[in-house]
């Protein structure tokens, strides 16, 4: 990138991702917003991406935000994933936030409510072993409401353009 920016042909990076992938973008968007300098703009779109900082890291993502350095987080508010590590525990190897900037969409099924892990004593075998009963309970569900093609087809469905939208589907393997 370093070198591609250093052309001076490149004003604008858009940095995405979906699930992991989003993880990773979240996790490269500081360092690409603060160490790209050649760059006029850099956006951040992810998809489906679970919590991946501590309240430190967000606050350091957030500070780095200006109205040339944003992000945007895409949720299916059916989707698990990014209701994951379960938020909202009061356990330091779980404490993990989202960043800012959510943009909810809502498809697919919905699901049940997650376990309560209040009687799990911040056990990640316990918290692991109920997310996996979970998960194999509602796995049809889960894929569904995951899976980056639906996502895709979803947001193509919501746009002004469907048929360059369609295309690009057809174009990363989604099909409609």
């Amino acid at each position: 990138l370093n070198e591609l920016t250093m052309t001076g042909n490149f004003s604008n990076l858009f940095i995405t991702g979906h699930s992991l992938g989003a993880s990773v973008a979240v996790v490269a968007f500081p360092d690409m917003a603060e160490n790209l300098a050649n760059i006029d703009n850099v956006t951040m779109y992810n998809f489906a991406g679970p919590a991946v900082g501590d309240s430190d890291f967000v606050s350091t993502y957030e500070a780095i935000e200006s109205d040339n350095r944003i992000s945007f987080r895409v949720v299916n508010t059916n989707d698990l994933v990014p209701m994951l590590p379960p938020l909202g525990l009061d356990c330091t190897n779980f404490s993990y936030f989202h960043v800012n900037n959510e943009e909810t969409i809502t498809f697919g099924t919905q699901l049940p409510a997650l376990p309560d892990f209040a009687d799990a004593n911040c056990s990640v075998l316990t918290i692991a072993a109920e997310l996996g009963i979970y998960g194999f309970a509602n796995k049809d569900a889960i894929g569904e409401n995951h899976d980056h093609c639906t996502y895709f087809t979803t947001l193509c469905a919501m746009g002004s353009d469907t048929s360059s939208c369609s295309q690009r589907a057809t174009a990363v393997g989604c099909t409609q």
